[in-house]
């Protein structure tokens, strides 16, 4: 197989490279601050984060925060943070 091959399967298969804007990351900071503008409240540290808004409260573990923070980000139209299983 030639690299282009290789390359056209690929997109096939995905569809392309995400593409994220400028400061999008995985940071918390940057994850405190995109929940904010939803009206959510991020605690925690190294391996518990606490999400909360009004009445609601969810504890998650790292990969559970960033699935809810991708499911925002879904639902705002942009890529999710998480590469999806192939």
């Amino acid at each position: 197989m030639t690299t282009s091959t290789l390359i056209s399967e690929w997109l096939d298969k995905h569809g392309g490279p995400r593409v994220f804007a400028q400061g999008d990351n995985s940071d918390f900071l940057a994850v405190r601050r995109y929940l904010e503008k939803h009206g959510y409240r991020l605690n925690g540290h190294r391996y518990n984060f606490v999400i909360s808004k009004g009445k609601f409260r969810r504890t998650f573990d790292r990969r559970g925060l960033m699935r809810f923070v991708d499911e925002l980000r879904i639902a705002d139209g942009l890529p999710p943070i998480l590469a999806r299983a192939a």
